[in-house]
């Protein structure tokens, strides 16, 4: 019999016990890994701490276990574990909250972040922690996230987050990620992308563009204001949410007929697939478009123009 190479049996033996270590996960209780989060041993606690954190909503039976863990463990990755753990618990807010708030205060390791992604995950149900997510986008390292979690609570945040969201548009490191959950906050947001707007950097009014897109038919009208913007990647920018609005976008037909002119090919290229993707709406554009299609210079936009006038007219 033909000797197996050694590699061979050491990759056996190795994927053998990893089996056999998942296996033993699978098959460890809810109630036993509960019971090893206060174990003396800390591998244990942090292996158990872990384990439930991959359990999702089947570790309800262990919540008050994972709240005792992290509230006494002096290890930091237990208490990330057990944040994570509870986040995706499914517990009832009233239990999750309190613990979650006072995790926004743990200056070790990522446990503030878990538990803003947690408030997050609540939406609406974690308005009581509002106040607390505010004064996290002070945090150097955790603002873009706490902007995130307050978009995901949405318009129930309330009229403080939205002034505390504009702030933190106007820094760097927060824009992106404030314009993103101001267009989660619904029409009172509107002002303060609008704001945006003015800004001197294009990169900055291109994120005002992308939360302004969040608004739908909202913020249409101000996006198509945007298609005079001096610079072309701004245009193209408010063309690509146009588009991706697609009928939504029907007020701003008058205003493409503009960037059929523009000078930048690309700009009249992206009108064109605009238009095309607004559908019916845009037949006012179809003049404008069969001209593209028959005397345009760039073989890209005849090729685009003429795609836009198929798809107006052949779309219901």
């Amino acid at each position: 019999m033909t000797a197996k190479p050694l590699f061979v049996l050491c990759l056996a033996c190795t994927l053998a016990a990893a089996a056999s270590l998942r296996a033993a996960d699978q098959e460890t209780p809810i109630s036993d890994l509960a019971k090893q989060l206060a174990d003396k041993d800390e591998k244990l606690r942090i292996d158990a701490a872990e384990a439930l954190a991959k359990k999702g909503t089947r570790v309800k039976a262990a919540i008050p276990a994972l709240i005792e863990a992290y509230k006494k463990d002096d290890n930091v990755k237990v208490r990330e574990y057990c944040i994570y753990a509870l986040g995706k618990s499914g517990a009832e807010t009233k239990v999750l909250l309190p613990v979650l708030q006072e995790a926004l205060k743990d200056k070790k390791g990522t446990v503030a972040g878990l538990a803003i992604d947690a408030l997050g995950a609540l939406k609406d149900q974690a308005k009581p922690a509002v106040p607390d997510l505010i004064d996290m986008l002070k945090s150097r390292d955790h603002a873009a996230r706490a902007a995130d979690a307050l978009g995901s609570i949405g318009p129930a945040a309330g009229p403080e987050a939205l002034a505390a969201l504009g702030a933190a548009m106007k820094k760097e490191a927060t824009r992106a990620a404030a314009c993103h959950a101001l267009g989660m906050m619904g029409k009172a947001a509107l002002p303060f992308l609008k704001e945006g707007l003015d800004e001197k950097k294009a990169d900055a009014r291109i994120d005002a563009l992308l939360g302004l897109e969040l608004l739908a038919e909202d913020g249409v009208a101000d996006i198509a204001e945007v298609l005079k913007d001096k610079d072309p990647e701004v245009r193209l920018n408010a063309l690509g949410a146009l588009g991706r609005l697609g009928p939504k976008s029907k007020a701003a037909v008058k205003a493409m007929m503009y960037t059929l002119q523009d000078k930048e090919d690309d700009v009249r290229e992206k009108t064109c697939e605009t238009l095309g993707s607004v559908g019916p709406h845009a037949k006012g554009a179809l003049p404008a478009l069969g001209e593209l299609a028959d005397k345009d210079p760039k073989p890209e936009v005849r090729k685009a123009a003429t795609l836009a006038v198929k798809r107006i007219k052949d779309e219901k």
